[in-house]
């Protein structure tokens, strides 16, 4: 089973490797999918807010994804100061608590809280 224990995430589960990969992976549940530079890999801020977002729903797959690795996945997240942290469901970004689901920049992450 699949099934992951709620609050015992701290780490990425998968890290997706080009645009198939990207697009395969999003087509889950809950997906979570921090966005980095390949340069700078993945912010040790995200560990707290991994263990948090698992807290609350039990069923999520954290993914981490180099932006400049992705040519269509990436593109709108480029330029952006990282980390973006984005949840997909069924291949789309997710709403959350009824409001439109927005790129999550840097640490704070009142969207999710």
């Amino acid at each position: 089973s699949n099934h992951i224990m709620a609050g015992k995430i701290k780490e990425f589960q998968k890290k997706i490797t080009d645009d198939a990969d990207f697009k395969e992976t999003i087509n889950g549940d809950y997906v979570f999918v921090e966005f980095h530079q390949s340069w700078s890999g993945p912010c040790d801020c995200v560990k707290p807010l991994l263990y948090r977002v698992s807290m609350e729903k039990e069923e999520i797959k954290f993914c981490t994804a180099a932006s400049d690795k992705l040519p269509i996945a990436g593109k709108d997240h480029k330029e952006k100061v990282q980390p973006v942290f984005i949840i997909f469901r069924k291949g789309k970004p997710l709403k959350v608590k009824g409001a439109e689901m927005k790129p999550i920049e840097g640490a704070n992450t009142p969207a999710i809280q």
